[in-house]
């Protein structure tokens, strides 16, 4: 029996895809070296490379997202001294994903300006809102040494949009004339019944305005599914010029690709239902549905196709049938 032996090429690209292929996954890609003469090192930058895929019955197309995401440094040995995580890979990804859309999810958010508040996720995680509301509105003023803690940023992004307003006197806080012409003309419109229903509408408009600071700063992720849902949609039929049914099934796979893992395909203990936010998207206008597919709203994506050619400078097409 012969034994046939051939040499393993060793060079930095082959070093980085035997550590990408072991734990990062194959949709990661080595870019072209570079040795610092300084350090003594090489350098290789990592590229994701994000298929998004298109189909009707009568045509299909294929969309490539191309991000950077981070870099591998070998030392002379070809030994890797310097890596990137998965987590931390995955945080690149969906965080340029995010950068790269950031026009039309701006404009998603203010369209549903007045809808977030009723979703289940904003709901549970902005729930301090709706306490400062509702007192607010039976009160007329609150005294700041009764906000807790914890409460405190809340009440500060209610005073940056201009909802309450700091007392004269020491430490109170309390409502203007915006809170005030909001709640009368929801009443008189028939908008609202309640001051629940306010703090939903206030609510809803401090998650379209402070989403960042929400998610960012505040470490509040949950309500993402909602909007990163909603993004996924439209950015393809965007990026297509033309709204395209959609099975749930493959909006949930979109989902999951693009490193979301708030959301599960079916109620766990473990997480939030996929079809459930997708429900609610349903409910409130943001998506429809048309037999067993998801289309968008209409009107939305009229207003967001003029963005094609700033949301997706890089995208391109790389298959068509």
């Amino acid at each position: 029996m012969s034994i046939v032996r051939i040499n393993e090429m060793r060079t930095p690209e082959s070093e980085s895809m035997k550590y990408i292929c072991n734990w990062l996954g194959l949709n990661i890609r080595p870019g072209k070296p570079t040795f610092n003469e300084e350090t003594k090192r090489w350098v290789v930058p990592l590229k994701a490379l994000m298929p998004s895929r298109v189909t009707r019955r009568d045509m299909s197309k294929t969309f490539v997202y191309n991000f950077v995401v981070g870099k591998l440094v070998l030392d002379r040995n070809l030994r890797i001294v310097e890596k990137i995580g998965a987590q931390d890979l995955e945080d690149s990804i969906l965080s340029q994903w995010n950068d790269l859309n950031e026009i039309i999810q701006k404009e998603i958010l203010t369209y549903a300006k007045e809808s977030w508040g009723k979703l289940t996720f904003v709901r549970t995680f902005l729930r301090p809102i709706y306490t400062l509301v509702v007192g607010f509105l039976d009160r007329g003023k609150i005294d700041g040494s009764e906000v807790g803690e914890e409460s405190q940023k809340w009440l500060d992004l209610l005073c940056k949009a201009g909802f309450i307003e700091e007392h004269s006197e020491d430490t109170m806080f309390k409502i203007t004339n915006k809170l005030t012409l909001l709640n009368e003309t929801c009443f008189k419109t028939g908008q609202a019944r309640s001051s629940f229903d306010i703090a939903d509408i206030v609510a809803g408009n401090l998650f379209a305005t402070e989403y960042r600071t929400i998610k960012d700063q505040f470490n509040i992720h949950a309500p993402s599914v909602y909007v990163d849902t909603a993004k996924l949609y439209y950015i393809d039929a965007v990026n297509l010029k033309e709204m395209v049914p959609v099975g749930e099934e493959e909006l949930f796979m979109k989902y999951r690709q693009m490193g979301n893992r708030v959301a599960f395909k079916e109620i766990t203990r473990r997480g939030y239902s996929f079809a459930t936010a997708l429900s609610e998207l349903i409910a409130v206008g943001l998506l429809r549905r048309q037999e067993t597919d998801i289309l968008g709203d209409e009107k939305l994506f009229e207003h967001l196709v003029q963005f094609r050619d700033q949301i997706s400078p890089s995208s391109e097409i790389v298959s068509e049938a």
